[in-house]
């Protein structure tokens, strides 16, 4: 999973239904964050941690900012779950930008109860990037499972110091760095050109950078982003839950760019499945093509697997199942109605297979779930933890004041 955001997950369940990305960001995402406890941010982590495992995710982008105090503790709750994990320290170091604002005010006034915010959590450039430097000291050993890259949030919300500061941070640790980009069409030309010629032009793209959605990016994008070895990450449910669009992935595929599959929120997508994302990807791009082909269940299965790898950087060691790489694996039980009959694998896997099929998950040669059952959560605790989830994301509701439908709420 190359793109996902956990601790959001609280604010699903009815919340973030029908609204595009700035309707939902402003509305629903915003106001709920900025009341969650540190305890919300424990279970959320928590919550998101168990769901993943349990469709099956051994590696894991997961994108957040915070305070230093918040970040440690999902950083914690990740370490603990046995999930590989990389943990994109994300920032804005800028307010949105002075075009958006009447766009903004628009859509806040869908919502007027909405405790709205009002700063969206700007960081000065030089302390977040200082931040970012002393997590990678202290998380990216070599032996680590979770490791620290820079995720400033995207070209419209941040610094070009801070944009060329990320990248140097990453050349100096030799790490990787990722980055929102072409997500909307509103933010597709805020500098008067693409973002991603805009990012070009400041020297920031190249072949260590990841970048999610890039669903608004033309023909001279793509080639830029070929030119100069970006990775794609490509989340076809929230694009479509959120309309955003449909990344033009046939053209990126072959242009021979290296795409990943991701998630994103886990509520923006309400589900923490890459299955689900396999088959989404499977699916999505021979609609829109009107070309049964153009995005092979193989192709699919492979941006879930070594495809995956490859965005991250970590090809040689994972994303297949080849003697000297890791021991991460997962394991399917097959002996279900939806799965007869099988023949080829990608297919059973982006056709037929659903996220409570995995049953054996193997992280670095450590077991995290075996028949069904989590090795690092009891089932006491897990049983707590969904409990705590209802109670926290209620309370959130009310401290945000955030919508729900007016019909069909449980307990109605």
């Amino acid at each position: 999973n190359v793109h996902s955001h956990g601790a959001g997950i609280l604010l699903r369940g009815g919340l973030s239904q029908d609204r595009s990305l700035y309707d939902w960001m402003l509305n629903v995402l915003y106001p709920g964050m900025q009341t969650y406890t540190i305890d919300d941010f424990k279970i959320g982590m928590h919550l998101f941690a168990d769901e993943a495992i349990r469709s099956g995710i051994t590696t894991i982008v997961d994108n957040e900012d915070g305070t230093e105090e918040n970040l440690r503790i999902m950083l914690d709750v990740l370490k603990k779950s046995g999930m590989r994990t990389i943990y994109g320290r994300m920032f804005n170091d800028l307010p949105p930008p002075s075009s958006l604002a009447d766009y903004y005010k628009i859509l806040e006034a869908k919502s007027p109860k909405v405790n709205h915010v009002e700063d969206y959590f700007i960081e000065d450039t030089q302390v977040v990037l200082s931040s970012i430097e002393n997590l990678i000291k202290e998380y990216n050993s070599e032996d680590s499972l979770v490791q620290v890259w820079p995720s400033p949030h995207g070209p419209a919300w941040c610094s070009k110091e801070g944009l060329t500061g990320s990248l140097e941070i990453a050349q100096r640790y030799d790490t990787r760095l990722t980055i929102h980009l072409a997500e909307t069409s509103v933010e597709f030309r805020p500098f008067g050109v693409s973002t991603t010629e805009y990012l070009d032009s400041i020297k920031f793209l190249n072949p260590r950078l990841l970048a999610a959605h890039c669903v608004w990016v033309n023909d001279r994008d793509i080639r830029l982003l070929k030119q100069n070895d970006v990775k794609v990450a490509h989340q076809p449910t929230s694009n479509m839950y959120l309309a955003s669009g449909i990344a033009p992935i046939p053209k990126i595929l072959a242009q021979g760019i290296t795409v990943g599959l991701g998630s994103d929120d886990g509520n923006c997508n309400d589900s923490v499945n890459i299955l689900n994302e396999i088959r989404a990807a499977s699916l999505i791009h021979k609609a829109n093509m009107t070309d049964a082909s153009c995005v092979t269940a193989e192709q699919a299965t492979e941006m879930a697997t070594i495809e995956g790898a490859k965005a991250l950087g970590m090809e040689k060691s994972i994303g297949s199942l080849e003697i000297g790489k890791k021991a991460d694996i997962i394991i399917l039980d097959l002996n279900a109605p939806h799965l007869r009959p099988m023949h080829h694998l990608p297919s059973i896997l982006a056709y037929q297979a659903i996220g409570t099929d995995v049953e054996i998950v193997i992280v670095n040669g450590k077991i995290l779930m075996e028949n069904h059952k989590l090795t690092w959560m009891s089932e006491d605790d897990e049983s707590k933890l969904l409990e705590q989830a209802q109670t926290s994301s209620a309370a959130i509701i009310d401290r945000a004041d955030l919508e729900l439908p007016d019909r069909y709420l449980i307990g109605d």
